[in-house]
Order: structure tokens, then C-alpha cells, then sequence
């Protein structure tokens, strides 16, 4: 579950959650993850 401003934004698999596109949603800029394995590292573009 992702929470922006004390508020659900997304629920589901951390797969389907840690995405470039969700986490940008939620950050509010641009965003791209990267997956090594089980590791998943976000960066901020």
C-alpha cells in the first residue's frame, strides 16, 4: 500500500506497485526504477 498526503494512492503487489509510473504519481516527478534480483532501487529523474 503507497499513501500520499495520508491518503491510499495504491494497493497491490510490489511488483505492480514499484513501477516508474506509480512511484512518479506518488513522488510528483519523475521516476524510474531499477531491479537487480529481489533489490529495487527508485531514482528520481
Amino acid at each position: 500500500m503507497l499513501l500520499r498526503e495520508g491518503r491510499v494512492l495504491a494497493e497491490g503487489a510490489k511488483a505492480e506497485l514499484l513501477t516508474g509510473a506509480v512511484l512518479s504519481d506518488l513522488f510528483g516527478m519523475a521516476t524510474t526504477v531499477e531491479r537487480r534480483g529481489d533489490w529495487s532501487w527508485a531514482h528520481l529523474d
